[in-house]
């Protein structure tokens, strides 16, 4: 009996031992569930060891620098070089999901599992370039240009710009004026080369009988145009101006029309549907057209390049004024 409560006793402070072990220190770099690319780190902190390894899918544990300055740890350490860190080539694990587990002195203290997306075939991508702009992030006001970088094998942040559609328009909207007109207008937002102030849109617009119509579109600041394309063989002309007063809200004008559903001129109510309120309160990322993954997804083949161009004369005609 007595030799049974000895073993209880060591077993309690080996768990012991190891809680306390857990609570000072972290594995913070690759984060479960995360995607890895290129070149990275594996890294976190350790407050008390001599040696800290990394062993990725169960192979040969790896020596990591560790010792470097963590003010953010002196709370639970009592100093701050705590710090490791691994520089590591993920695209060698190849695609798929891996394991990663850190050991301070031989005992483990983390471990994750994350994906890896490699596009060189476990090489090195060379001689590559490429650039892209990303709107409305990390908020509606801004957006952020991704470069290709040989060095980090991966995308890098090279310029940070007030956004070209501040107000993340892509979405369902519906446009009313009473009860003798009321339709809904999902509109897809891309990139126009040609102009790196300008967001081209595609509209398509149903009414109440389930008839559609596709606009081009042209969008600057919070200022854009619609109109039906002339040459698409529609039974039907349009043309709106739409000025968007917020995230949730503005108005289509009626300019141009045959036949017309209300007079020309006439000034409509433009409401947002979806996203929704808490769709757009939880970010930039979701408040894409449904089924459309990101913005040069947009269906421009609906849409003639006269038509686009028409409506971009059309927008820069209306900014000069």
């Amino acid at each position: 009996m007595r030799f049974h409560s000895w073993k209880l006793a060591i077993q309690f402070a080996a768990l012991l031992a190891a809680g306390q072990a857990l609570a000072q220190s972290a594995l913070e770099i690759p984060q479960p569930g995360s995607t890895q690319s290129g070149i990275s780190i594996v890294s976190g902190w350790h407050c008390e060891a001599g040696r800290v390894e990394v062993a990725f899918d169960g192979g040969e544990r790896i020596a990591v620098a560790y010792g470097t300055t963590r003010a953010d740890t002196r709370g639970p350490c009592g100093d701050d070089n705590n710090g490791f860190s691994l520089l590591w080539a993920y695209n060698l694990l190849g695609s798929g999901t891996h394991e990663v587990v850190a050991y301070a002195d031989g005992v483990e203290f983390g471990r994750a599992t994350f994906n890896v997306t490699d596009i060189s075939d476990k090489d090195f991508l060379r001689d590559r370039s490429a650039e892209i702009r990303v709107g409305v992030f990390p908020d509606f006001e801004h957006d952020v240009v991704l470069k290709w970088q040989e060095a980090n094998q991966n995308f890098i942040i090279s310029d940070y710009l007030p956004s070209r559609d501040p107000y993340a328009v892509a979405g369902i909207w519906e446009l009313y004026g009473g009860l003798s007109f009321d339709y809904i207008m999902t509109i897809y937002s891309f990139d126009y080369p040609e102009d790196p102030d300008v967001v081209g849109l595609v509209g398509l617009m149903s009414d109440l009988e389930a008839d559609t119509f596709v606009y081009a579109g042209m969008l600057e600041g919070n200022l854009g145009v619609m109109l039906v394309d002339p040459e698409g063989g529609a039974d039907f002309t349009g043309e709106f101006i739409l000025r968007f007063t917020g995230e949730r809200e503005g108005t289509a004008q009626l300019m141009e029309c045959s036949p017309c559903p209300v007079p020309a001129g006439t000034l409509l109510q433009l409401v947002r549907v979806w996203p929704d309120e808490e769709a757009l309160a939880s970010g930039p990322a979701n408040t894409g057209t449904p089924g459309v993954q990101g913005v040069s997804a947009a269906p421009k083949a609906l849409v003639r390049r006269s038509a686009l161009d028409a409506a971009y004369q059309k927008l820069k005609e209306l900014l000069e004024k």
